[in-house]
C-alpha cells in the first residue's frame, strides 16, 4: 500500500465491474482508513454540538462518514449501494459552528487522480436500504440532511439526492414496494423552478414505471416565510431551528409538533386536508397543556406567597407535641 495526498496510509486503488461501460468502485480499505480522526472532523463536531457525542457516534456508524486529509477539518461521504459496494467519496468541509458548507468540495477519485473512474452514484444511504427492507424511505437533497434526519426521525431511512437535479429512475430502482416520502429544499424567489415542482414533475414521470408509493412533501413550501425562502432553508435546518430532538430526548411539546410532519399512517390513508386538521387538533392539545400548567404553576406559587402567621405556627407546633407525647407517634 503507497501513501497518498488523499489518506496517507490507504490503497489508491478501485475496482470496476467487467461490463462494456464498468461500474467503478473503491477497495473497502480505503473507506475503512477514513472512519477515524473524529476529533478534526469538522462536521462531527458540529452533530456533537447539537445531539451530543452518544448519538453523533451512532449517525457516524450507520452512514460509514469519514474524516479526510484534503483540507483541515474536512469529512468524506461514502456513496455506498444496496449491495454494500463503495461507488464514491464526496469530500466536503463545514464550519463546525455553523454547520454551513464553506468554500471546498472534491470527490476522492478525483484527489485520487483516478481519471478512469467510472462514477455512477446511487442514493447517499442506499447501503441502509437492506438493513431496514420494511421501512418507509425519506429523500431530501444534501447528505448532511439525510445524517440529521435520521436522528430525529428514526422510523425512516434517510437517503440523499445529492442535489436539487439528482433524481433519476436509476436511483429508484432499490426502492421497490416502499412508500417514498420527497421533501425538497425551499427554493429562492424568482427562481425559474422550485425545487418542489421539479421533483413533482421527476416523480411523475417514473411513478407508473417503479412500484413505490410517491409523496413530494409541500409542508415547507406552503408554509415558509419569504426570508426562510430567500436562505433556501431545508429540513436540516428547520431541524436546528426548531430545536427538534432525537426520539429519546423529546417531551410532549416536541411531539406533537413532529407529529404532523412525519404521520405513522401509510401514504395513501389521509389526503392534505385530513393532515391540516390532525395537526390543528395536536395543536389545540398541546395548547391547552400548556394552559393547564400555567394554572398549576400560579396556584403553587400562590400557596407559596401565603403568609402564616407565626402565632398559628407555634400553637400548631404545641398541639403536635401534646398528641405525641399522648399516643407515642
Amino acid at each position: 500500500m503507497g501513501k497518498n495526498k488523499y489518506l496517507g496510509d490507504s490503497p489508491s486503488k478501485f475496482i470496476s465491474t467487467p461490463n462494456a461501460k464498468p461500474i467503478s468502485y473503491f477497495d473497502p480499505e480505503l473507506m475503512n482508513a477514513t472512519l477515524k480522526g473524529y476529533k478534526k472532523n469538522n462536521f462531527f463536531s458540529f452533530l456533537k454540538s447539537i445531539f451530543g457525542e452518544a448519538s453523533t457516534m451512532e449517525a457516524v456508524k450507520h452512514y460509514k462518514i469519514g474524516t479526510s486529509l484534503a483540507r483541515n477539518g474536512a469529512n468524506v461521504f461514502w456513496y455506498i449501494d444496496e449491495h454494500q459496494k463503495v461507488r464514491g467519496g464526496k469530500i466536503m468541509l463545514y464550519n463546525p459552528s455553523t454547520g454551513k458548507r464553506l468554500n471546498f468540495f472534491s470527490w476522492a477519485h478525483s484527489r485520487l487522480k483516478q481519471k478512469e473512474y467510472n462514477l455512477k452514484l446511487c442514493f447517499y444511504g442506499s447501503h441502509l436500504l437492506e438493513t431496514y427492507p420494511t421501512k418507509d424511505v425519506g429523500i431530501v437533497e444534501s447528505e448532511k440532511t439525510a445524517i440529521i434526519a435520521s436522528l430525529v426521525f428514526p422510523k425512516l431511512v434517510w437517503l440523499a439526492s445529492g442535489g436539487k437535479s439528482g433524481l433519476n429512475k436509476y436511483k429508484f430502482q432499490n426502492l421497490r414496494n416502499r412508500n417514498v416520502f420527497l421533501f425538497p429544499d425551499l427554493s429562492k424567489p424568482g427562481d425559474n423552478e422550485t425545487c418542489f415542482n421539479l421533483w413533482t414533475n421527476e416523480v411523475n414521470k417514473i411513478q407508473d414505471e417503479i412500484p413505490c408509493k410517491f409523496k413530494v412533501s409541500d409542508y415547507f413550501e406552503s408554509r415558509a416565510k419569504i426570508e426562510e425562502k430567500e436562505m433556501g432553508l431545508d429540513l436540516a435546518d428547520y431541524i436546528i431551528l426548531k430545536d427538534w430532538k432525537p426520539k429519546n430526548e423529546r417531551n410532549e411539546q416536541n411531539e406533537g409538533i413532529q407529529k404532523p410532519f412525519i404521520r405513522d399512517e401509510k401514504i395513501t390513508n389521509i389526503n392534505n386536508e385530513q393532515f391540516d386538521n390532525i395537526r390543528k387538533q395536536i395543536k389545540k392539545v398541546i395548547q391547552g397543556i400548556r394552559e393547564e400548567n400555567k394554572k398549576e404553576s400560579s396556584l403553587k406559587d400562590k400557596i407559596r406567597d401565603c403568609e402564616i402567621p407565626s402565632g398559628a405556627i407555634l400553637e400548631n407546633k404545641e398541639l403536635l407535641k401534646r398528641y405525641r407525647a399522648k399516643y407515642g407517634y
